[in-house]
């Protein structure tokens, strides 16, 4: 397994390989509504900020062997073991598998692609300034006051 895009990438494994696996992730998304909290620990002027990001991902299985391998990963996504590795990571869903090739080499190259989504918890911690005045000016016009008394009825049939 390899990272997908990389700015110097290694070389590309022999055509005689079974199976290698190219990962990149194409989408990270954090939730819209965060939960903020004060955190008197870390100081008085400290709030922490909690989400949860989506993190979107390809798996590429190249290789005669790549729709075998490409079942098995999907088939043990479901093994709760292997669930446990990831950690604070979740596994939300596991994408269909899309079967094309790709032109490596000067050959065609079998790859079958896996789409995954995972989620996890993340949190940023911002210092808060004190806010201790204002300078400046405030202009305003004084608008006299209604006489409620005094207005004429509105929609009055004479």
């Amino acid at each position: 397994m390899r990272p997908w895009w990389q700015p110097d990438p290694p070389p590309i494994p022999e055509f005689e390989t079974p199976c290698w696996v190219a990962i990149g992730i194409t989408r990270r998304v954090l939730d819209w509504d965060p939960v903020t909290e004060q955190q008197p620990q870390l100081g008085p002027l400290k709030a922490t900020v909690f989400r949860n990001e989506r993190i979107e991902a390809i798996m590429a299985f190249y290789g005669r062997a790549a729709g075998d391998t490409a079942l098995v990963f999907r088939q043990g996504t479901g093994i709760s073991g292997n669930l446990e590795q990831l950690g604070p990571i979740k596994l939300v869903s596991v994408e269909d598998k899309i079967t094309t090739s790709e032109y490596i080499k000067g050959r065609w190259q079998r790859r079958v692609d896996v789409g995954v989504v995972l989620r996890r918890p993340v949190q940023f911690t911002y210092g808060q300034p004190e806010f201790v005045g204002v300078y400046g000016t405030i202009y305003s016009e004084e608008i006299p006051p209604i006489d409620f008394d005094a207005r004429a009825p509105l929609n009055k049939k004479e």
